[in-house]
């Protein structure tokens, strides 16, 4: 039951720094993924979710932007549409460029753990504080 329950609260702290991240308080998403990291989250589960949130985001812009429905824009993002709310008001805060960018240093970050030339949890930090 405990191991239920903690698993609960971190999901909800790393989607607690997700938002953070996405509402552009560094000071909040730098001290959420701190804790989290107390709590042996692991890093590059972090990274995943962080370019899964932005990924999304970009979706959203890009078919808000090519004028698409709601219903093709849920769709292509694979959201539920309750969720559309929320993502469209942390987009008012970014362009489709800046969007894509976040989506670039996701994958640039993995990419270099991946191969060795950074430490994942290094990459986050950089992320979170851009």
């Amino acid at each position: 039951d405990i191991n239920k329950i903690s698993s609960i609260l971190l999901e909800n702290k790393i989607f607690e720094m997700i938002d953070a991240l996405a509402a552009k308080d560094k000071a909040k998403a730098l001290k959420l993924y701190a804790d989290l990291i107390k709590l042996r989250e692991s890093p590059i589960k972090i990274l995943k979710l962080i370019s899964r949130h932005f990924n999304i985001m970009y979706i959203i812009k890009s078919g808000t932007n090519q004028a698409l429905s709601q219903d093709k824009i849920i769709a292509t993002a694979k959201i539920p549409p309750f969720a559309l709310k929320k993502y469209n008001a942390q987009l008012k805060k970014y362009t489709e460029e800046e969007l894509l960018e976040y989506v670039r240093l996701c994958t640039e970050i993995e990419e270099d753990f991946k191969n060795g030339r950074i430490e994942v949890g290094i990459g986050v930090e950089m992320l979170l504080c851009r």
